[in-house]
């Protein structure tokens, strides 16, 4: 089982996030801060983290940053899947070590799962 962590503030989304990967036998952790999510991630190391930009307490480019510096958690690997999509805060995302910066609007809630394999380098026919 893939073990993901899910840190946005949007119930909706996290509902539906969640609902979608534990049909795909994901394990899912959610928290709706970048604090909570700081905590989670140290406290239960998931295979991947997918991170709002836009949280109420902390920008997820300012998490990602501190993963990366925290021995802890800074192999664990990082997307930036967020509704809030601007260049620079990508390519800033990118910089500090995220794997990559999804816009929700781009991506499929089904699509998910399978996307999250591919980032992993699971191959599903094995």
């Amino acid at each position: 089982m893939i073990h993901v962590l899910f840190v946005d503030d949007d119930a909706a989304i996290t509902k539906i996030v969640s609902s979608v990967l534990s049909n795909k036998e994901f394990i899912v952790d959610t928290a709706s801060s970048g604090i909570r999510g700081l905590d989670l991630a140290k406290k239960v190391k998931p295979d991947i983290i997918l991170l709002d930009q836009i949280l109420p307490d902390i920008l997820g480019n300012d998490i990602l940053a501190r993963l990366k510096q925290d021995a802890d958690t800074k192999l664990i690997p990082v997307v930036i899947f967020s509704a809030y999509f601007n260049i620079q805060a990508k390519e800033e995302a990118l910089k500090r070590g995220a794997l990559d910066y999804v816009a929700k609007y781009e991506l499929e809630p089904t699509m998910l799962g399978e996307k999250i394999k591919k980032y992993l380098k699971i191959d599903e026919s094995t």
